[in-house]
């Protein structure tokens, strides 16, 4: 459970002690139960009140609704029960214990005094609880802690707390989050909705070379239902204070949410360079803002801003988010879908100017998905899309223009020729229209070029299958099942205008792509480097299952195997092209063992290699191990696991080795420890070689409260 989630019920708890549930429809079993008192001594009458009396142990049982108190008095005409002495009130998960109770069975409303309660994780004790499971209710002078108060122990102390059932809304006044009895943060009003967290706290204290000693404290909290408001501030003994606020905001159903958190400094000390080998600037900052919004059943906005002051401001002040995040991206996208229908509209622009970026300014598109053609077997897709493309070179002349259509429209056709074979031919046809073409003479007459694209295609398909009754315990093997297929894909790419193919501003171009290529002409985003060619992919699929002990089946191994044949090659080149393969083996579910390959067949220079093999041990232990070696740019071996050594305490450790430098390049130990039910202590130790931003030893204490 998370930092945020467990302090939203610190505010939610008084409410849900109050509103265990809604009015239960006449049907339900307590519009037919009775209630029945009972206790230790003779039930007697009070005549001057009408009301029956239960003393010694009294009880009063209810449908799921459990009453105990030294005395129990009960007024039948209105329904209504008085409880003095030792009050519980028990309701499915929820008790509470109060001197003195006033509880109405028909509309579920009551009043208790002096009162403590209860709903797992989370106690709490007040002056007063009044209100209706099916409306409004208030507790009054309340204090919240996680399982049981203690000295230690993070708490919410609130004057006022009002719930709305109906709504599943809070809202809280003076309010103060405290340690013990010593207040921390104080905190106005907040207003949130059930489900939705409402107070969030984060402390930590690091060291490492450039930035040295530095402490970091954090809040968010709602200051309505669905938007919270916060921030940070960090301080370093070497650089400066970093402060920047963070907003998270949203609407039920995810129909509308998004975060903004930004960070910036005046930095004493801005060491090195940035990636134009210019010095960095004393002010530094960064802003990352994401956006998703669903406008109707049909449209959506999905849009996203990074801005960075400099190319190594993230690097430098968060660098566990640049390991995930090395790439900054600002795009907006409106999408349109009905039925077979897709539209959009994308936009994408770097407002960094010390990156490159090949910009969409816009891009329109126009998608018709497949449908079949008058009850033909044929199936037909359309799609056009209308690009402004410009790439920002920061650190050359001025970007590349470029004004380009593309429309594509494709042809498939499934025939089932027998049970163990089926062919799937395939036309697909493609015209590209550039603006800004270069002319091959001096005189400028005309800068547009069409190219035309025409593919054919088949796909053949030889599947098969077997069982096998295969016994084994100790691999927990009930029956085998073998399923797989024999691939042939055949694809023909001709290119009418490939000898002005120089005259393209080449922005979507071929990067190297560490998966299996796609083949099909319609699914090609490297349009403006396409050539012609003469492909066959043979493959073969294979997947090997057994029967789940709980539900199902579940995987033993996958395999899959592909090697693409140029019939028509280039004379410098050769018939072989790519091999790519993947296998996954998972013989029981506590071990895995993972590999990716791709490589060049004709030269047999191995592109891509990727291996990770995974032990675990329930969740007492667990170690992994890893291989990415990637042409020339990557050979890593990385080892990481981690030890539970207690209920309290546990040992995580990973080690990334470098083989082209031949160093050591990430070595990190941590110990996570539970200092109480709600604190905990990060212990972490980590060394880092082979970048000039990062050849230090860090150390690290962060203290995450209510953070599970």
């Amino acid at each position: 459970m998370s930092t945020s989630q467990i302090l939203f019920l610190f505010a939610w708890i008084a409410a849900t002690t109050l509103c265990h549930a809604r009015q239960p429809p006449p049907t339900d079993a307590n519009a037919t139960k009775q209630p029945k008192l009972s206790s230790d001594d003779p039930i007697v009458l009070d005549e001057p009140s009408g009301q029956l009396v239960a003393s010694g142990k009294a009880r009063l049982e209810y449908g799921s609704l459990l009453l105990l108190a030294d005395e129990i008095r009960y007024e039948r005409e209105k329904e209504r029960a008085f409880a003095r002495g030792n009050v519980i009130l028990t309701y499915q998960e929820i008790r509470i214990l109060a001197d003195e109770l006033d509880y109405t069975l028909a509309d579920e409303s009551f009043s208790a005094k002096n009162t403590r309660f209860g709903r797992y994780p989370l106690v709490g004790e007040s002056k007063s609880l009044e209100g209706s499971l099916r409306g409004r209710s208030t507790v009054r002078d309340a204090t919240f802690y996680l399982y049981e108060p203690n000295t230690w122990e993070p708490n919410l102390r609130a004057g006022t707390l009002a719930f709305d059932e109906e709504t599943g809304s809070f809202h809280a006044e003076k309010v103060r989050f405290r340690i013990g009895e010593t207040s921390l943060l104080p905190l106005p009003r907040i207003k949130a909705k059930r489900g939705k967290n409402a107070f969030e706290f984060r402390l930590s204290a690091d060291h490492d070379d450039q930035l040295g000693a530095s402490v970091e404290i954090g809040a968010l909290f709602s200051v309505r239902p669905n938007l919270r408001i916060g921030g940070s501030l960090e301080g370093y003994s070497e650089r400066g204070l970093l402060a920047g606020p963070e907003v998270h905001y949203g609407l039920e159903g995810d129909s509308f949410r998004g975060s903004l958190f930004s960070g910036f400094i005046e930095d004493e000390d801005p060491l090195g360079l940035d990636v134009q080998g210019s010095p960095l600037s004393d002010s530094r900052g960064f802003i990352d803002w994401s956006h998703q919004q669903r406008l109707s059943e049909s449209l959506s906005l999905t849009a996203q801003a990074q801005w960075h002051s400099d190319s190594e401001v993230f690097r430098d002040f968060r660098r566990e988010a640049f390991h995930e995040q090395q790439w900054s991206d600002t795009f907006a996208e409106l999408t349109y879908s009905n039925a077979n229908t897709m539209a959009s509209l994308f936009s994408r622009t770097q407002p960094n100017d010390f990156a490159d970026q090949i910009e969409r300014k816009p891009e329109i598109g126009l998608h018709f998905l497949p449908n079949e053609f008058f009850e033909t077997g044929i199936y037909h897709s359309l799609s056009l899309e209308l690009a402004g493309l410009q790439e920002s070179n920061a650190s050359g002349p001025d970007g590349i223009e470029s004004d380009r259509a593309d429309l594509t429209y494709h042809l498939s056709r499934h025939f089932q020729i027998a049970r163990w074979f089926s062919i799937s031919p395939s036309a697909t046809y493609r015209v590209a229209r550039y603006w800004d073409a270069h002319h091959w003479d001096a005189l400028g007459r005309d800068d547009s070029l069409t190219r035309h694209f025409s593919e054919f295609g088949v796909d053949a398909r030889i599947p098969f299958h077997a069982t096998f009754d295969v016994q084994n315990r100790l691999w927990e093997v009930d029956g085998l099942r073998h399923t797989g297929a024999f691939l042939f894909q055949y694809r023909y790419l001709d290119d009418s205008s490939h000898g002005d193919r120089d005259r393209i501003p080449r922005l979507d171009r071929r990067y190297f792509d560490p998966n299996l290529r796609p083949l099909d002409l319609r699914e090609v985003r490297y349009l403006d480097d396409l050539t012609e060619r003469n492909l066959l992919r043979i493959g073969i699929e294979n997947r090997l299952q057994t029967q789940d002990k709980d539900y199902g089946s579940r995987d033993l191994a996958t395999l899959r195997i592909y090697q693409d044949f140029l019939l028509d090659p280039e004379p410098e080149r050769k018939s072989l092209d790519e091999f790519y393969g993947e296998a996954e083996l998972r013989p029981l579910p506590w071990l895995s063992l993972g590999l990716q390959a791709k490589l060049d067949a004709s030269q047999g220079d191995l592109r891509q290699l990727a291996l990770e093999s995974r032990l675990l041990d329930a969740d007492v232990a667990e170690i992994s191990f890893s291989i990415l070696k990637m042409e020339d740019r990557s050979n890593q071996y990385r080892l990481a696991g981690f030890r539970r050594l207690d209920e309290k305490r546990e040992l995580q450790t990973g080690l990334q080795f470098d083989a082209q430098t031949g160093n050591l390049t990430r070595a990190t130990v941590g110990l996570f420890s539970r200092a109480s039910d709600s604190w905990d202590v990060v212990y972490m130790l980590a060394h880092r070689k082979g970048t000039d931003r990062e050849d230090d030893l860090a150390f690290r204490i962060s203290v995450r409260i209510l953070a599970f």
